[in-house]
């Protein structure tokens, strides 16, 4: 050995054995290499070579443990303070390999079991790296609910830690997953829990449909979307809405003619169309979505191809007026007119019976316009 080639080899202080490699220990039978420097190593393997190994042999390595001890370890680092057992530099720092064991196990347990460090630990200072990397190369199912055939697993038993925590510092994803389901949660109590730190947070943000099967407890709930629902609701509370009407999808005749705020009546054939004659006791009701009004509710939306429009069955509405018939005021009767798709003041109360479509909540005094009416056909 060569001081300076193999500046890690060995060291000239030794005072345990006369050589760091190599060197019998009497009373213990084992080969020890001792250093005192803090930029010396107490033993070194080194391998020249720069040929790739090309195959799954357990050779080419610097150092290369071997043990037949069922609970030992090929290699072993220890601390006795609070540094690092074992340390890796390189393209692949620590590498390990099993047949069917574990390939890599990190183990900090200090006696008395308190105080402990990390078990594993990765670090990397690389955007396009991973601090810790998992891999199961595995295509066949798992086939039950065990916890394995994972790329990364974790486990712990502290009851408010987590098996698995992701943390971002700079304002990014703590855990994010892609596959054919992104992020699995699985527990007795909550399988995912997601807690949101400030006012403007979200605690759970979802891209998309949403499948919910079972019990769902929801505290606090924005959607921005469409909600599908398989089964009954049941709300104890209110129901807030914020938009007027609640509707039914009806089928009409002439879907042209047919605009938001038109008065509708039921033709021959069943289907609705525009009202064309005064005080007509057909009249279904006013077209929804005129105005800055919109329907809180609709019913018989089936999706059937056939076509339709809602109709304004109770709340406020838009609705078409001709106020030339006679002037209207807040709080008139509103029937059918003669003007198509309009209503008007139900002047004559003995026509008016069952061919009211509502009340006045604006005025007209003259010509067509389009006035709020809460709907009440009666």
């Amino acid at each position: 050995m060569i001081e300076g080639v193999y500046p890690i080899v060995g060291c000239g202080d030794c005072t345990v054995i006369e050589s760091c490699v190599g060197r019998k220990i009497e009373t213990t039978g084992q080969r020890l290499g001792v250093s005192k420097s803090e930029h010396r190593n107490g033993i070194v393997g080194r391998n020249d070579s720069v040929t790739p190994r090309g195959s799954a042999d357990p050779g080419g390595n610097g150092v290369f443990g071997f043990t037949q001890v069922p609970d030992g370890s090929g290699v072993f680092g220890l601390h006795a303070s609070t540094g690092i057992g074992v340390g890796g530099l390189g393209l692949i720092g620590v590498s390990g390999g099993s047949v069917n064991g574990v390939g890599v196990m990190g183990v900090s347990a200090p006696p008395g079991g308190k105080d402990a460090g990390d078990g594993v630990q990765g670090i990397t200072n690389s955007e396009f790296r991973n601090g810790i990397y998992g891999l199961n190369e595995a295509t066949n199912s798992r086939g039950n609910r065990d916890p394995a055939g994972n790329g990364v697993l974790g486990f712990t038993n502290v009851p408010d830690g987590a098996g698995v925590e992701g943390v971002n510092g700079r304002g990014g994803h703590g855990i994010f997953g892609t596959g054919g389901f992104g992020a699995t949660g699985m527990g007795t109590e909550i399988g995912v829990w997601g807690i949101a730190k400030g006012s403007t947070a979200w605690a759970g943000y979802f891209s998309g449909p949403v499948l919910i099967e079972g019990t769902a407890s929801l505290t606090d709930v924005e959607i921005a979307g469409n909600v599908s629902v398989t089964g009954n609701v049941t709300v104890r509370g209110d129901v807030l809405l914020p938009d007027r009407d609640i509707a039914e999808q009806f089928e009409v005749e002439s879907p042209s003619l047919c605009s938001p705020g038109s008065v509708m009546v039921i033709g021959d054939a069943g289907a609705l169309v525009p009202c064309s004659r005064r005080y007509d006791k057909r009249v279904a009701g006013v077209i929804s979505g005129a105005g800055t009004l919109r329907s809180a509710i609709t019913l018989g939306a089936s999706g059937d191809p056939a076509p339709s429009a809602k109709i304004a069955l109770v709340g406020t509405a838009y609705c078409n007026v001709d106020a030339d018939f006679a002037p209207i005021e807040i709080g008139d009767l509103i029937t059918t007119s003669d003007t198509v798709g309009h209503g008007m003041k139900a002047a004559d109360h003995s026509s008016s019976f069952g061919a009211i479509i509502g009340k006045a909540l604006g005025s007209l005094r003259s010509g067509r316009g389009s006035i709020p009416i809460l709907l009440a056909l009666q």
